[in-house]
């Protein structure tokens, strides 16, 4: 039978893993949402070159042409170069050009045994006798067209990291581009323009790019070049990397050799490999050393407030290597460039307004070289939640860079960095065509993970070669995997200590009516293969006898993270006693006695500025609820079309406890508590709802729950 097998994305990944899946006999359909192959390199600024050497960016089948001479070509040459590996492999009869995958969505006969895995995809092959996917076509460009199903056995993603989804930052309310007068745009954007609009476009303005990464170094340097020092174009950056010039960036590669494998230490090496990455490590730190004291005496980074605040060795890591565009500080110093830190800035009228200073940036065009949602974009590809989940927050945690141990019969290429992205991706896809062809069988989804944390503390030092199977730090920078364990002990033994001074919740429920104070303890789960992150059903069947009154379960990621889910009986505890439980416990698992949170700045000005005669101290909550009102008022508005402002009631759980006379103590538990309304004042318009009239209006529907009003409700026969 002939296996069908989807490759999405016609960039390099794509390509390769296609070439080597024909090599095996397969005869795969690809995907691409553009009009020809190339990925990233059909639409780049005119200033854009290759940043690793092309002896060094290479298929190891077919050569560089030998026309072309320079070291780093530019990006056309890299285009016509990948389109005429894809026409001398005849891959191009293989691609369906123009269409777009909505989603790709996994089918078996029973999902159900999912749960109960114990190898990948149920059988460690790549093919499941029960398993298909659904890929989900329509043509690009146009969200009317009617979409295409190709039912396939076996997907490979190769939709890369940079592109599709831009990464924007989130500004406050009216301090966002909505404010602007100008155009505020991503790289992406401006990259898809035609050489000859874009420099129409930028020609003449006032232009500020946002962002330190090689997009925006190289985009910042090609308008300083357009406009001169009659427009100068500023460089706006939180943080700084070490730009490397071409000679160096050549002399990283060559070092990049055998001999460099043995100064890291990786799994599965022995005792003498182990030793001699220890024995050599020290040349890591030395090199990085000489590095950054060369970059500093060849630039004037500490006069332009560009030192980076991290070593150099960290930032090649990441593999973030940047090359300095050409004649970048020249223009700097003719001013034509004007490179610019701060930490925050938000937009007005006419330009950014900067932390720390008082004249606002005057900008006619804002284009932010801020770099994409990765994650978020192979996320939206799944059409199930359940693999959603298996991608968002772990970037990357693939076994050989290209398995996630919970995603059947799909593998994932060019999603990893190296130091030499086509190599490694080429590596990989021979690997991807060797399993596809039976050559081998994956290990236990146990043991792929046990593989993928061993690399993660491999990749704690650092990974300067482009190694085949090693994932790369830059995505699990700060894991420390061994601390887990002694943290667990802690969570554990901290509960223990904080059950004891709320004693009802270490017993269990008793004929649905009562409780068994037995100090059995609470039911506690550690889990690491993760199905679901709270210990029970939402709703405890109290019914049975012996049901635990606390149910806690301690999830424990593969980064190393930890995340605790409850479940309490609502019976004992309402939601002031269970925010004052999970702060003792909290508190003792730190070992202070007391937990102080300080209010955010943001929120410290609300406050400031809902104070008024009749409240001259408004808490954090009533200032925050008096803030979110009048939006929700608003959208009710927007959503009825009612041409005044409709009647309108905030609610609040008000705790009992403190309000009685005495107050109760601290550490009480149970259900005391009842509901305060504040309805919006009536005579007054939308522009009249100010926070200073709501937090009145809040202040006095909270002050009638005093002492004699709970005092009142003991004549009263009243179940909360």
């Amino acid at each position: 039978m002939e296996r069908k097998i989807a490759i999405i994305g016609a960039g390099i990944s794509g390509l390769l893993a296609c070439k080597h899946t024909m090599e095996k006999g397969f005869n795969p359909i690809m995907f691409e949402a553009q009009s020809s192959t190339g990925g990233v390199w059909t639409k780049t600024i005119q200033s854009t070159k290759l940043q690793t050497p092309k002896s060094f960016y290479q298929f190891s089948d077919f050569a560089w042409p030998p026309s072309v001479k320079d070291t780093y070509p530019d990006h056309n040459q890299v285009l016509e170069y990948i389109q005429s590996y894809a026409v001398h492999f005849n891959l191009l009869p293989r691609i369906k050009f123009n269409t777009k995958v909505i989603d790709v969505d996994y089918f078996m006969q029973s999902e159900d045994d999912m749960d109960c895995w114990d190898l990948w995809g149920g059988y460690g092959e790549p093919f499941s006798p029960t398993g298909k996917w659904n890929v989900t076509v329509q043509v690009a460009g146009d969200p009317c067209a009617p979409t295409d199903v190709y039912q396939v056995d076996f997907v490979i993603l190769c939709i890369g990291r940079y592109s599709d989804l831009p990464n924007m930052p989130v500004f406050p309310v009216h301090k966002g581009p909505q404010v602007f007068d100008g155009v505020v745009m991503h790289s992406m954007d401006y990259a898809a323009m035609e050489d000859d609009r874009a420099a129409e476009f930028i020609k003449g303005k006032r232009v500020t790019v946002v962002g330190f990464q090689k997009s925006a170094v190289d985009l910042a340097a090609q308008v300083a070049k357009t406009n001169g020092p009659s427009n100068p174009c500023t460089l706006l950056f939180k943080t700084v990397h070490y730009m490397v010039p071409y000679h160096l960036v050549t002399c990283i590669f060559h070092s990049l050799n055998r001999f460099a494998g043995f100064i890291v230490d990786k799994p599965r090496g022995g005792f003498f490999l182990w030793l001699l990455a220890r024995v050599f490590s020290p040349l890591l730190w030395i090199f990085s050393k000489f590095v950054e004291v060369y970059l500093r005496l060849l630039y004037p980074l500490k006069k332009y407030n560009m030192v980076p605040s991290h070593s150099f060795l960290e930032q090649i890591s990441s593999c973030k290597v940047m090359s300095t565009p050409a004649k970048f500080y020249d223009r700097v110093r003719e001013g034509s460039l004007v490179p610019k830190k701060s930490q925050s800035f938000c937009f007005c009228k006419n330009g950014l307004i900067l932390d720390k200073e008082a004249a606002p940036l005057a900008t006619d065009i804002a284009i932010f070289a801020t770099g994409f949602k990765s994650d978020e974009k192979l996320k939206n590809l799944f059409a199930s939640t359940y693999f959603q989940d298996c991608i968002i927050g772990s970037s990357a945690p693939f076994y050989r860079d290209c398995i996630h141990p919970l995603i059947p019969n799909l593998a994932i290429v060019g999603y990893a960095e190296s130091g030499s992205n086509l190599f490694s991706t080429e590596i990989r896809s021979k690997w991807i065509a060797h399993f596809l062809a039976g050559s081998f069988k994956l290990p236990t989804i146990r043991e792929i993970e046990d593989d993928v944390i061993k690399w993660k503390i491999a990749c704690k030092g650092f990974l300067l070669i482009p190694a085949p199977y090693a994932p790369n730090i830059l995505f699990y920078v700060g894991c420390n995997i061994h601390d887990v364990p002694k943290r667990l002990e802690s969570v554990k033994k901290s509960l223990s200590e904080t059950l004891t001074r709320f004693y009802p919740l270490a017993g269990k429920i008793k004929d649905d009516l009562s409780i068994d104070c037995n100090n059995e303890g609470a039911h506690y789960v550690e889990a690491r293969l993760l199905r679901r992150f709270l210990p029970c059903e939402l709703v405890l069947k109290e019914s049975n006898n012996g049901t635990h009154v606390t149910n806690i379960q301690v999830n424990v990621f593969k980064c190393g993270g930890i995340a605790v889910g409850t479940c309490i009986s609502h019976k004992i505890l309402d939601g002031a006693a269970l925010s004052t439980f999970l702060k003792a416990w909290t508190s003792i698992a730190r070992g202070c006695k007391e937990e102080i949170v300080q209010p955010t700045s943001a929120i410290s000005t609300l406050k400031a500025r809902a104070t008024s005669p009749s409240v001259q101290q408004p808490t954090r909550i009533e200032a925050v609820s008096a803030f979110l009102w009048p939006c929700t008022m608003a959208a009710s508005k927007a959503k009825h079309g009612a041409p005044t402002t409709r009647p309108s009631l905030l609610t609040h759980l008000v705790n009992l406890c403190t309000r009685m006379s005495p107050p109760l103590p601290e550490h009480s538990i149970g259900n005391l508590l009842w509901i305060a309304a504040a309805q919006s004042p009536k005579t007054q318009n939308e522009q009249g709802l100010t926070l200073r009239s709501l937090v009145s209006e809040l202040r006095n529907a909270l002050s009638n729950f005093d002492a004699e009003f709970v005092k009142s409700l003991r004549a009263r026969r009243v179940t909360v």
